[in-house]
C-alpha cells in the first residue's frame, strides 16, 4: 500500500500562506502595525472583549494591551480544545479576534447607554437600587456582543485553514472560552461599576429637615411653576403656563417670566399679561417688576440697554441708555418708582416718575422688594445656577462635564461626594439655603435635600430650574 501523500483522493496539504504559523514577517508585521493604531486611535470608543473599556477609563489607556494579552490566553487554550488547533498556531490569531472584538463593544455601549436612558429610574433611591442589576444585563450585552463578534473571526479562521469544524463547535469554543474570560472580567467590571456609596439614607420623603417650612419653586415636567415645601405639603401651581428664567414675589401671588418664544408675562392674583415684544431676552438677574405690579424691568447684556414695562400707559418707558456692563444685575426698591441696577462702577439708583432721573450711590441700597429669583455664579444664555456656594466655612461643589458630581466640605476637607452611578446625568445646581447643615439639589428632574451630618438624601418636589424663598435666592443677593 502506497503512503497518503501517493493516494490519488488524498487531501492536498494546506500551502505555507495558508498555515496559521506560516504567514509572512511583513504580514504579521503590518498586523501588529493595525493593533497599536487602533489601540492608540480609540481609547475611549473601542471596547476589547466588549467589557474591558469601562475597566481600562478607570485603569487608564495602558490596561488595553494587558487585557487583551490576557483574554487571547485564557480564551486560545479552551478554543484549540474545539478547533483542534496547537495553541502556539491560535494564539497569534486568536489575539487579533480579541482586537476585532474591541470593535463589538461599541455597538453593545450604544446599546446599554440606550437601555439606561430608557429603563433606569431617575428617582435617586430607585436609581442606586436598580443599577447593580442593569450592570449585571450590561455584562450580558457585552458577553453576547463578543462572541457573535469572536465567532465570526474563528468562522474565518476555520475556513482559511480548512479545518473540519462545525459551526455548532465553534459556537460552543466561543462560548466556553469567553465565560472563562468573563469569569473574571465580569466580577472585575461589576466590582469598577457598582457605585461607592458615600449616602448613607435615602429617605421617602425630607419630613426631617430643620426648616420643613421652606418654599421650594421649581419648574414642573409640564413646564409649568410649581411650589412645595421642603416638607412635601403646600404643593401648588404658581404658573399654569410655560415657564423659563422667572421672578416671583414672596408670597407667590405675582411672577414675572419668560415663556416661550422670549414671550414675557406678568402674572399676578391669577391673570396672565402679555409684555410687549423686549426686543431680546434676559436671565432672571437682569428683570424685576416693582411691588405694585406697574413696571418691569429688563436689561440686555448685549448693548447694555435697559427697557422700562409700563403697565398703566402698555408703553415702554424711555430710559436714557450709557454704559453699564455685560454683568449688570436688576433689582427693584420697596419703593414704586425706584428700581436698582448693578454694575462694576456700583450702584445706579433710576427714579422713573414723576421724570425719569438716575444717581450713583455712595452705598449698597438696602430697601429691596421682597422678589425671589433664579441666581447663581454660573451662566449662560438660556440659565443661571449655583455651581459654587458657601455658607460659614461649609462649601458645595458642583462639577460639571466628564465626571460630572457634587462635592460638599468642611473647611478644606471634602465631608461628602455625589455623582450618578450610570455616569450619565449630573447635578444641576446645589446651595445651602438656610446655615450650613442642609444642601438643596437638584437631578434628575427633581429637587432633593441632603442633611450633611447624616448624609441623609430625600426628595422635595419634581421640576427643574428650581429656586428657594431663601437668601440664596432672594434678588439683593446679586447687590
Amino acid at each position: 500500500m502506497g503512503s497518503p501523500s501517493a493516494q490519488p483522493n488524498a487531501p492536498t496539504p494546506p500551502s505555507s500562506a495558508a498555515r496559521p504559523g506560516g504567514r509572512g514577517l511583513s504580514t504579521l508585521r503590518l498586523r501588529w502595525l493595525w493593533v497599536i493604531l487602533f489601540c492608540w486611535l480609540y481609547p475611549f470608543a473601542a471596547r476589547a472583549d466588549g467589557i474591558d473599556l469601562p475597566i481600562a477609563l478607570v485603569w487608564g489607556v495602558g490596561i488595553y494591551l494587558p487585557l487583551l494579552l490576557f483574554n487571547a490566553t485564557v480564551e486560545a487554550p479552551i478554543m484549540s480544545r474545539f478547533i483542534g488547533m496547537r495553541f502556539g498556531e491560535l494564539w497569534p490569531m486568536w489575539f487579533m479576534a480579541n482586537v476585532w472584538s474591541l470593535v463589538a463593544g461599541i455597538p453593545a455601549l450604544i446599546l446599554n447607554e440606550a437601555l439606561t436612558g430608557w429603563f433606569l429610574p431617575t428617582e435617586l433611591d430607585r436609581r442606586f437600587r436598580a443599577y447593580p442589576f442593569f450592570l449585571v444585563l450590561f455584562v450580558l450585552v457585552y458577553f453576547t456582543a463578543t462572541c457573535l463578534a469572536e465567532f465570526l473571526y474563528a468562522r474565518r479562521i476555520v475556513r482559511k485553514t480548512g479545518l473540519p469544524v462545525t459551526l455548532a463547535t465553534i459556537a460552543k469554543g466561543v462560548f466556553w472560552s469567553n465565560l472563562a474570560a468573563y469569569a473574571v472580567l465580569g466580577p472585575l467590571y461589576f466590582a469598577i461599576g457598582l457605585p461607592h456609596k458615600e449616602v448613607r439614607e435615602f429617605s421617602p420623603n425630607a419630613h426631617w429637615s430643620k426648616q420643613p417650612s421652606l418654599m421650594v419653586v421649581a419648574v414642573g415636567k409640564g413646564g409649568q411653576l410649581e411650589a412645595e415645601d421642603v416638607a412635601g405639603r403646600n404643593h401648588q401651581v404658581v404658573v399654569p403656563f410655560a415657564v423659563q428664567q422667572y421672578v416671583v414675589s414672596a408670597d407667590l401671588t405675582q411672577v414675572l417670566y419668560r415663556g416661550t418664544n422670549d414671550q414675557y408675562f406678568l402674572f399676578a392674583h391669577g391673570t396672565n399679561q402679555p409684555i410687549p415684544d423686549v426686543g431680546f431676552s434676559c436671565l432672571a438677574p437682569e428683570m424685576d417688576f416693582s411691588p405694585g405690579l406697574r413696571y418691569s424691568a429688563f436689561f440686555n447684556r448685549g448693548p447694555d440697554k435697559l427697557r422700562v414695562f409700563d403697565r398703566t400707559t402698555g408703553q415702554f418707558k424711555e430710559v436714557p441708555s450709557f454704559s453699564y456692563d455685560s454683568d449688570s444685575r436688576v433689582a427693584w426698591s420697596a419703593t414704586e418708582s425706584i428700581v436698582y441696577v448693578k454694575s462694576e462702577k456700583g450702584y445706579l439708583e433710576i427714579l422713573l416718575e414723576p421724570a425719569v432721573a438716575y444717581r450713583w450711590l455712595t452705598n449698597r441700597p438696602s430697601d429691596f422688594a421682597n422678589h425671589y429669583g433664579q441666581a447663581g455664579n454660573a451662566s449662560s444664555w438660556d440659565q443661571v445656577r449655583y455651581w459654587n456656594h458657601k455658607s460659614g466655612d461649609s462649601q458645595v461643589s458642583v462639577r460639571y462635564g466628564w465626571g460630572s458630581q457634587m462635592l460638599v466640605f468642611g473647611g478644606m476637607h471634602p465631608v461628602l461626594r455625589f455623582k450618578d452611578p450610570a455616569g450619565k446625568m449630573g447635578v444641576e445646581q446645589a446651595v445651602f439655603p438656610q446655615g450650613e447643615e442642609e444642601v438643596l439639589f437638584g437631578f434628575g428632574g427633581f429637587v432633593y435635600l441632603l442633611e450633611v451630618s447624616s448624609r441623609r438624601i430625600g426628595p422635595v418636589m419634581s421640576g427643574h430650574d428650581f429656586i428657594a424663598l431663601a437668601p440664596p435666592f432672594a434678588k439683593q443677593v446679586d447687590f
